[in-house]
């Protein structure tokens, strides 16, 4: 417990570990003790301050993710797997009513409580449960906000790479204030699935819209 009466949290770097960890476990198809990994890290990171800063530039972030932000994965990953089990039991083709499927809305929120702003995976799963469950009103509030946001962290880097290019800045020099490295959390934990994201997002509302 921490001086002012909060929760000491664990070293990022211990916790970024411990999430690829258990992808690793779920890759090899260990999805129990991938279950209980990251319903651990997520309750010994439970006291992290959610991440509500809107999308940023590679250039005005750091190479590491906030601690939020990998919280919020490890929950989606969790409620990834809470809808893969589900789905094994039929859902959604012979049922809309699984505890599962419960679970994994709760994980997906949880996640959008962490990290509210262009967390497109969770999002997206998210709203497809809505869809599946006959929610659809829930479901495009849910995946416009991904059309809303999503290309904003992308075409923000696109206009800065341009602006480089036309001024002819020096190599390595973009890797200011992105951890030296030229690349900021965002390219790794955020673009990736918002690129992949945003498309099926966008069919998804206006299949809703246009019934």
């Amino acid at each position: 417990m921490s001086k002012r009466g909060r929760p000491d949290l664990p070293p990022l770097d211990d916790v970024v570990d411990g999430f690829f960890e258990a992808q690793d476990l779920v890759d090899g198809g260990h999805e129990a003790a991938a279950q209980e990994a990251l319903e651990g890290l997520i309750e010994h990171c439970s006291a992290a301050e959610p991440y509500t800063a809107p999308p940023l530039s590679r250039k005005s972030a750091t190479s590491d993710p906030p601690l939020a932000v990998v919280v919020s994965s490890a929950l989606n990953l969790l409620g990834e797997l809470h809808l893969d089990a589900a789905m094994r039991s039929g859902y959604p083709q012979t049922t809309q009513s699984h505890p599962r499927v419960d679970e994994a809305v709760f994980a997906f929120n949880e996640a959008l409580r962490y990290w509210p702003h262009a967390n497109a995976s969770a999002a997206l799963s998210l709203g497809t449960i809505y869809r599946d469950c006959g929610r659809p009103g829930e479901a495009l509030a849910v995946l416009l906000e991904i059309v809303s946001q999503g290309r904003m962290p992308q075409a923000e880097e696109e206009e800065e790479e341009e602006e480089e290019e036309e001024e002819g800045v020096e190599e390595g020099k973009s890797a200011e204030g992105a951890g030296g490295d030229g690349q900021c959390w965002y390219s790794g934990w955020a673009t990736p699935a918002l690129e992949r994201c945003l498309p099926i997002a966008t069919m998804q509302a206006s299949l809703i819209m246009a019934q």
